[in-house]
């Protein structure tokens, strides 16, 4: 009989370990989950104040495990994400989406709240400019804004659209790359009694930080019309479309290098830095 039992007590042994190893496993994630969510709170907190935005930013700390950058104070990729920052009286819904490399950050100074400086490896960040804030500027009640490929805007190429996709398109095209990328403006209005699409195809440029819009052709799309005017009667209306957006600093001292339309319909700014230093003082 002893012989028989024997084989049972090791494998109900044998249960019971891999059940406690799977509940101690269970905890200890749990724990780092739990510790990764109060990080992400407090360095919401502490870049409150560096966005000078009402309410705290999204914050997501990347990596597993948490706890292990936490005890080397050294964060690998810190993203964040805040919306419906107002800049300027018209520009009222600007979106930051900024990734921090290597935030160094001792657990001490987390925990108790007292960080001085925050030295950040790397940084890259982006401002979106919303079709609204656009449409705002423009006095318009509503647009659509797309990127266009170089050739729809200066040349003879078809634009892109829902009805022509078109993906390769830019495939070599120098339009969103750097300082400058072509887009379409789309809003509608009343022509004749006729509801009216008017199209406007141009090029954005970055200029000292800004954003600035020259339109280059006039499309009319109704039940009669469905053609680009004339460069002798659009050039009198284009000018009617021409606009400048100053997005503001970007966040942490980042210089503007690009501009862009983003796939949702909204210009972007974006920047990369090296080295910063955020001041923690300024969270307390």
């Amino acid at each position: 009989m002893a012989t028989q039992q024997e084989p049972r007590r090791r494998r109900r042994g044998l249960r019971r370990t891999v059940i406690t190893l799977i509940v101690v496993i269970a905890v200890l994630i749990g724990a780092d989950f739990g510790f990764g969510s109060y990080v992400e709170y407090r360095v919401s907190k502490l870049l409150r104040a560096q966005l000078h935005v009402q309410d705290d930013p999204r914050v997501s700390v990347h990596g597993f495990p948490f706890t292990t950058q936490a005890l080397a104070g050294d964060y690998g990729n810190i993203t964040v994400d805040a919306n419906d920052v107002p800049a300027t009286p018209t520009v009222r819904d600007l979106a930051f989406n900024i990734n921090l490399r290597h935030v160094q950050v001792p657990i001490g100074q987390l925990t108790s709240g007292k960080v001085d400086k925050i030295p950040v490896q790397e940084l890259d960040g982006s401002v979106k400019v919303s079709a609204a804030d656009i449409a705002r500027m423009l006095h318009l009640s509503d647009i659509k804004l797309a990127k266009q490929p170089i050739n729809a805007v200066l040349g003879n190429a078809s634009p892109v659209s829902e009805s022509n996709p078109n993906p390769d398109a830019f495939n070599n095209d120098p339009t969103h790359r750097d300082t400058r990328a072509g887009f379409s403006l789309t809003a509608s209005t009343s022509l004749a009694g006729q509801r009216t699409a008017i199209t406007i195809y141009g090029m954005i440029t970055l200029q000292g930080g800004q954003i600035v819009a020259t339109p280059k052709k006039l499309k009319l799309t109704n039940a009669f019309i469905n053609s680009s005017l004339p460069a002798s009667i659009s050039h009198r209306l284009l000018g009617r479309f021409a606009f400048r957006v100053d997005p503001g600093t970007l966040p942490f001292s980042v210089t503007p290098t690009r501009v862009g339309v983003t796939e949702d319909g909204a210009l972007s700014v974006t920047g990369k830095a090296r080295d910063v230093v955020l001041n923690g003082n300024l969270a307390r």
